[in-house]
């Protein structure tokens, strides 16, 4: 399990960006068909729910690391590359035992 900080900085939000990422199918000229759905629309819901901070299984972070990854940007923006390095690198949540 992976826990991403949804940050908003500047005009980069990552919530509305993985969001994003993930309503776009992986090939737009075709289009996305249900097997492509299944893998992304629990975690697209998980991610509108979330305030703060989301909780992913290792499956839904890889498929939004594997898309931020293959995706092609307009610029070279430091901002962007942070945020993938972000969502690459998100921890395991941890609980406080009480």
């Amino acid at each position: 399990m992976k826990r991403i900080e949804l940050k908003v900085s500047g005009d980069l939000n990552y919530k509305a960006n993985i969001i994003g990422i993930l309503r776009t199918p992986r090939d737009p000229q075709s289009g996305a068909g249900y097997e492509e759905m299944s893998h992304t629309v629990n975690t697209i819901v998980a991610v509108e729910s979330a305030d703060g901070f989301v909780d992913l299984s290792d499956t839904e972070h890889s498929e939004i690391v594997d898309r931020f990854k293959n995706a092609r940007f307009v610029s070279n923006s430091p901002e962007i590359y942070r945020m993938i390095d972000d969502i690459e690198n998100a921890e395991n949540p941890t609980y406080d035992a009480d």
